[in-house]
């Protein structure tokens, strides 16, 4: 069976794209120079669970391919159906904490690089950043989402459920 995004999650996701780059895009950083500005956000249709930021796009064959253009690399963040429906539950706070998160990857060059998208397999590249850098993008995802005026109740909820029991059984590690 074939998954699809609901249109629910599609109004949604449209609502908090728009709205939160908007302001990442008053607020970009030096280190955005290295991309082209603003990342490609996709709502894709899968399943699985999953919200990353990288510099590749994957081909329908599941393949990955370097997105570059101009001689700057493309980021390109992804957020799933499922995340949409087991961690965010389709609530816009929610949704622009963790779409908040990611684009603060991009801002901060947090993006993962071509070489190790290639060798290490995709449930380990959630892994690759350091405690320090997954806060930090917390932190300026936070403050992307209060200025797009989403509440800051969307980072605690989505903590809150992280750190559920049901969450953790589902999602070891």
């Amino acid at each position: 069976k074939q998954s699809t995004v609901s249109p629910k999650s599609q109004a949604i996701y449209d609502e908090v794209k728009g709205r939160l780059l908007a302001v990442a895009n008053r607020e970009s950083r030096q280190q955005v120079n290295q991309y082209v500005w603003p990342p490609a956000i996709n709502l894709d249709a899968s399943p699985e669970f999953g919200a990353y930021a990288t510099r590749f796009r994957q081909r329908s064959d599941g393949s990955l391919e370097a997105a570059m253009q101009n001689q700057k690399f493309l980021p390109y963040i992804t957020i799933t159906q499922g995340a949409m429906s087991d961690l965010i539950e389709n609530d816009a706070d929610r949704l622009a904490f963790v779409m908040g998160h990611e684009i603060a990857h991009v801002m901060l060059g947090h993006v993962l690089p071509t070489s190790l998208v290639e060798k290490v397999p995709q449930t380990t590249l959630k892994m690759i950043f350091s405690a320090e850098q997954e806060h930090e993008a917390d932190l300026l995802g936070m403050k992307l989402a209060l200025a797009a005026d989403y509440s800051i109740s969307g980072a605690r909820n989505v903590w809150y459920r992280i750190n559920s029991e049901e969450f953790l059984r589902k999602y070891p590690g």
